[in-house]
């Protein structure tokens, strides 16, 4: 702790004065998905398209860039709805009080909030003619003033009970817990954010194998250091601690200091920009453990090269290391983006099959009006994202820090189809997506050396078309559905059994923001 409020402060003193806004735009806003259409397209490339959250006064400085003159009437209308949500920097001197709160629901027949998948857990605490419906709401209470930010945060969500592949991390009675409660310092050229913020090093609309959105925000100091061309980002967090025979409970508190496993993350990443339509960017990321463990110094250091050091003396912790990269390519009217994860160097371990996670996309913008067109794949094996130690496991709270799932392969292929001169903020994607399931899990106990390097035992496959549909009306108001069937031969890992489902998923809601200054 101490370390980290020293490196607020001295950030602190080196933000300019025209750092401002430097609240953080929570991951669940539809404004990423209008931010994403528009860097299709060439706009917006200040902002990093694979290192989210931003912050309003990113969002800011990267809209003051962008002249709407010459600009199709579709994008100067998504342009015009992310203004909307983004505050404009304040003087330095000016202290702002925020209070954003939002409520919503998801409704859904199936126990997940992944279409693609289904299971048929236990019943959920709400349901409503047989399907089950997850009520949320949010309160987030924020001062600035310059650079500085401070901001209370709590999330109701009854998903968070009734989540079939995750701990619950709430209280019962309240469905209650902190979520985007942070303090920090943002600047031009550095940051420093401590608290529960919800972050991804991937696409909005893409996976992240690093560091994603599908966990549970947990307790993080974020850093950054550099400029748009070259910059150094890392998180060191502290995840949920195992009980002594590496069971995750999320209730070992409890539990003596010398005998809990305690569990912290450290991910890193330099990224670099040779033009600003381009990013390279070179990831590391390690999980340690240990009884009695306390977070490593060593660890915290970006430049330490922890693929190959970090099994050297002394070592006080057990560790699982993946390294990779990620690349991002936006020329003309088409986007690429891919990422490659691998534990250590098993890759290249003749003794144990691959352990690596390999995602990729492709989108073609504009392929005919109003449309954007693409595809992408993600490959998971069924070793990746786990140990033999149960708890090096990559998960926090059971939520994978990257995919919730290994061992499988999944293909999308669809068209984004905008129809907002028809209905103001609507959008279809009409897609089929192909998964493959194998029968290894990221929970499971560690597979022996024996089973293919994926799809283990019988996999199940899900052929699913379906329909997309975005509807932001105003900034804020919005709501989506997901509707399709689903066709799954080997149903549950069984061979010989299919089933033809519909799956369906719609949520709805709205958020509302009221600011003020405080005067001295």
């Amino acid at each position: 702790m101490r370390f980290a409020l020293c490196v607020i402060v001295l950030l602190s003193a080196m933000a300019p004065a025209s750092a401002q806004g430097a609240r953080t735009v929570p991951l669940d806003d539809p404004l990423y998905h209008h931010v994403e259409r528009l860097q299709r397209r060439g706009m917006l490339l200040e902002l990093n398209p694979t290192a989210l959250p931003y912050t309003h006064a990113a969002l800011d400085a990267a809209l003051s860039r962008v002249e709407p003159q010459g600009r199709s009437a579709l994008e100067r209308r998504w342009l015009a709805d992310i203004r909307a949500r983004v505050v404009s920097p304040p003087s330095a001197e000016t202290v702002v009080a925020t209070l954003e709160t939002g409520a919503g629901a998801a409704l859904t027949n199936n126990e997940r909030l992944d279409v693609v998948r289904w299971t048929d857990a236990e019943d959920a605490v709400f349901q409503a003619g047989g399907a089950n419906v997850y009520p949320n709401a949010v309160v987030h209470a924020a001062l600035t003033r310059g650079p500085l930010v401070a901001q209370l945060g709590a999330r109701f969500d009854v998903f968070y009970e009734d989540d079939p592949d995750g701990l619950d991390l709430v209280n019962t009675s309240v469905y209650l817990r902190n979520q985007e409660a942070y303090a920090g310092v943002v600047g031009t050229w550095g940051e420093a954010v401590l608290g529960t913020v919800g972050r991804t090093w991937g696409l909005a609309s893409g996976e992240g194998l690093f560091v994603s959105n599908n966990p549970r925000p947990y307790d993080a100091l974020s850093l950054r250091l550099g400029s748009e061309r070259l910059a150094v980002r890392s998180i060191v967090a502290e995840l949920d601690a195992a009980t002594p025979d590496g069971r995750f409970t999320g209730r070992v508190g409890d539990t003596s200091r010398e005998t809990a496993l305690r569990r912290y993350l450290y991910a890193h990443r330099i990224d670099w920009r040779p033009r600003p339509w381009i990013v390279i960017s070179a990831v590391e990321s390690m999980l340690t453990s240990g009884a009695g463990a306390s977070p490593s110094l060593a660890a915290v250091v970006p430049t330490a090269v922890l693929s190959f050091l970090n099994d050297g003396p002394p070592k006080n912790n057990e560790n699982n290391g993946i390294v990779g990269g990620i690349l991002w390519l936006q020329r003309g009217a088409v986007t690429v983006h891919g990422q490659l994860a691998f534990d250590d160097f098993d890759l290249f371990n003749r003794v144990e099959p691959a352990s690596a996670a390999l995602t990729g996309s492709l989108v073609v913008a504009g392929v005919a009006e109003r449309v954007d067109a693409g595809l992408d794949a993600t490959v998971v094996t069924a070793r990746a994202y786990n140990t033999p130690l149960p708890e090096q496991g990559y998960v926090y709270a059971l939520r994978g820090l990257g995919t919730q799932f290994s061992d499988f392969i999944h293909l999308r292929v669809g068209a984004d189809v905008y129809l907002d001169d028809e209905v103001a903020g609507l959008s279809l994607r009409p897609e089929v997506q192909i998964l493959w399931q194998g029968e290894g899990d990221i929970r499971d106990p560690f597979p022996s050396n024996d089973p293919p390097m994926i799809l283990i035992g019988e996999p199940e496959r899900t052929v699913r078309v379906g329909t997309r549909v975005r509807w932001t009306p105003t900034p804020t108001l919005w709501a989506r559905a997901d509707l399709g069937v689903n066709h799954t031969t080997s149903d549950g890992h069984v061979l010989g059994v299919s089933r033809t489902r519909f799956v369906g998923l719609v949520e709805a809601g709205a958020r509302f923001r009221f600011s003020t200054r405080v005067d001295p």
